[in-house]
């Protein structure tokens, strides 16, 4: 019995061949990660998500083994690939602080605001004993 074996609808033919897959897909990320340098998690969810994106009409691989590992090393390539061309922030610019953050500044000038409005409102020389 393969996996194309069964005329299921879409959703049961994909939750089959997921089930059928899983171990695979499982033991060829833990065995690609460590030289690609991603969680062998990342890969295996990477696998899944090319395998969802295949049409509908191509269906279920045909030598689904093959096409496992094919798109496990595929995406340890790009993984690599990636990792080699992000660099890491320089921090030659300093952070902003939390007293710098642009939420803060709102709130900071609201507040000026509202104190300078109850200050107006305060009756006879109150506002300039303040």
């Amino acid at each position: 019995m393969t996996l194309l074996d069964h005329d299921l609808g879409p959703a049961a033919s994909t939750a089959l061949v997921v089930r059928a897959l899983q171990p695979l897909v499982r033991a060829e990320a833990r065995a690609e990660a460590p030289a690609a340098g991603v969680d062998p998690a990342d890969l295996e969810q990477s696998v899944w998500v090319r395998l969802l994106e295949r049409p509908d009409a191509a269906g279920p691989p045909a030598d689904a083994a093959r096409w496992v590992r094919d798109t496990v090393r595929a995406e340890a390539r790009r993984a690599r690939r990636t990792a080699r061309r992000e660099r890491p922030y320089a921090g030659t610019e300093p952070v902003a602080g939390p007293a710098d953050c642009p939420e803060r500044a709102a709130l900071g000038a609201a507040e000026r605001r509202a104190l300078r409005s109850a200050m107006a409102r305060l009756p006879g020389r109150c506002p300039r004993l303040l």
